[in-house]
């Protein structure tokens, strides 16, 4: 017999729009709507937003952050602070010719788009692809910061989760002490990268001075477009404070991957296999996998 009839609508395939650089790097992807008719998509002709930082784990100075409304039901939370949105938008493209490839139902389409420096602008071609250089330095290290501290979120997470099952089942106090020196190892190397106040949702955190995930936003407004309340330098090279700023932020990224790299090298397998002698759960590596674009809201159609 034939199957009954769904009142499902069949599922659309995705309508994409990927920007390509001149080597064939992929820049932005944006998604088209599945309606029919004339649509509009537009890129604003900045590289991806930044990675964003997923907080998974209880901060110790608001131990009831996942009682608030806004994360109730929820398995991680975002960085909020002042301007953060606005400066986690990617750089602008330098001048030159792009491919926008349209993919549609199993077909592409492709088209060269030229794009050229503002004629009103006092700045070379030069200097705006001396800013984009380091705009880009700025943004990937952003995005490496990003993907460390999500990494070590989803470690001390299952570490949390890890502490509360040997309280529960009344372990020896060495195996609690041995979870709780690797939190403090975990927290070390995190602690570099952002700042504690902001995982407790401190929106301004002037309790302590900035981090390197924000250091490095706030930089990269500096040396683009701007964002927030800063005005950005975009049309001119660098200054020489920005990349000596830099260099510092550079030299202590560094450091930190450092750190981090012992951590998942050494000292957690080393952990891993004190517990495992003792038939305990073992501390997983888990990457955050990258946020893929957003979907845009689709029109809602009208009742025949």
């Amino acid at each position: 017999e034939p199957a009954p009839a769904s009142d499902e609508k069949p599922k659309k395939s995705p309508i994409e729009i990927t920007i390509f650089d001149a080597s064939g790097a992929k820049i932005r992807t944006l998604k088209g709507t599945n309606v029919k008719g004339l649509n509009r998509a537009t890129w604003d002709l900045r590289y991806e937003a930044t990675q964003p930082v997923r907080l998974r784990t209880t901060p110790p100075g608001n131990p009831h952050v996942w009682e608030e409304k806004r994360f109730r039901g929820k398995d991680n939370r975002g960085v909020f602070y002042y301007g953060i949105n606005a400066i986690r938008s990617g750089p602008l493209v330098a001048p030159g010719t792009y491919t926008v490839k349209l993919a549609v139902e199993g077909k592409e389409f492709s088209r060269p788009l030229v794009v050229k420096k503002d004629p009103n602008s006092a700045g070379s071609e030069a200097d705006v692809e001396a800013s984009t250089k380091l705009s880009l330095a700025i943004y990937r290290d952003t995005n490496a910061v990003a993907r460390m501290i999500n990494q070590l979120e989803w470690s001390r997470k299952q570490l949390e989760d890890f502490k509360k099952m040997l309280a529960a089942g009344k372990a020896p106090q060495a195996d609690t002490a041995a979870a709780g020196d690797l939190d403090k190892k975990f927290h070390a190397v995190e602690d570099t990268l952002l700042q504690p106040t902001l995982a407790e949702e401190d929106q301004k955190s002037f309790r302590g001075p900035l981090e390197l995930y924000l250091k490095l936003l706030w930089l990269q407004a500096e040396v683009g477009s701007g964002a927030a309340d800063v005005s950005g330098n975009a049309d001119f090279p660098p200054t020489q404070p920005e990349l000596e700023v830099y260099d510092l932020l550079s030299k202590t990224l560094a450091d930190s991957r450092r750190q981090f790299d012992e951590l998942y090298a050494k000292t957690v397998p080393a952990f891993n296999e004190a517990m495992r002698a003792k038939g305990y759960v073992q501390i997983m590596t888990v990457k955050e996998p990258e946020e893929p674009p957003a979907e845009p809201a689709a029109p809602e159609e009208e009742e025949p």
